[in-house]
């Protein structure tokens, strides 16, 4: 019986002390709170060698079982975040993107909310040019430039040279300024003897994410044909307004 408890409870137990203090209770009520007694008298030593058996059996268990269900854990992790996590820039990629603001217009007010749409100018020249590992480490850093600049936003690669943000408060003044920061700070990043510039779309909280994201897509489209190295914002009520393009030396 002893044996049994052992073999059937030891995978129940994530901690080995866990473990220990069940098995030592168990022992306790099927014994009725007694010694057990050995089936011949005066032979104690088979008592004491089978209850360390027994102990040391359920623990070697317990821990092999313990380390499995703990490797499974694991496994479920990693193969959640190649499922969710952008495997070049190590950004959220689209489909956790629109989860966690699937996520946030359930759980907060988005009236405050607007949504980028960035994109590299150029990055087929790019990749032309310089090849298709200058044109990754190109996304590279420009997706850590905006996790930096955006820490306390949802950040997301859309695809290709396509990034999304969804910034969590201060409405369109935010949004413009932190879509300037990140006009200026793309010029620094160089390949070759040239600043990297982007294109963004904004687009202010609509009834759905769909809108905004639709939106956002227009306005990136209107920066792109105005000149690029540019925002362009999109608002629900209004046509879009354009600031005064920016210096640009590609």
């Amino acid at each position: 019986m002893a044996v049994t408890f052992a073999i059937v409870t030891a995978p129940l137990y994530e901690k080995t002390r866990d473990y220990l203090m069940a098995g030592c209770g168990a022992g306790v009520i099927l014994g009725e709170g007694k010694v057990p007694m050995p089936p011949i008298p005066g032979d104690t030593n088979w008592v004491i060698v089978m209850t360390v058996a027994v102990v040391f059996l359920g623990c070697v268990l317990n821990i092999f079982f313990s380390r499995l269900h703990i490797r499974n854990i694991q496994l479920r992790h990693e193969l959640q975040d190649l499922a969710y996590r952008d495997a070049l820039t190590g950004l959220p990629n689209r489909r956790k993107l629109i989860l966690d603001i699937a996520t946030a217009s359930t759980s907060r007010d988005m009236k405050d909310c607007c949504f980028m749409m960035i994109d590299v100018d150029g990055f087929k020249q790019i990749n032309d040019q310089f090849g298709h590992d200058q044109g990754d480490v190109v996304l590279e850093q420009v997706a850590a430039m905006l996790s930096q600049l955006l820490y306390a936003d949802n950040v997301g690669r859309m695809g290709g040279e396509e990034f999304g943000v969804l910034t969590r408060y201060g409405g369109e003044t935010r949004a413009a300024y932190l879509a300037q920061l990140i006009l200026d700070q793309a010029r620094e990043i160089r390949v070759g003897d040239r600043p990297v510039t982007v294109s963004i779309g904004i687009a202010s909280a609509d009834a759905t994410f769909a809108d905004m994201m639709r939106n956002a897509d227009n306005a990136l489209y209107q920066a792109k044909r105005s000149g690029k190295d540019r925002f362009v914002m999109r608002r629900k009520t209004d046509n879009a307004v354009m600031p005064e393009p920016a210096e640009s030396t590609a």
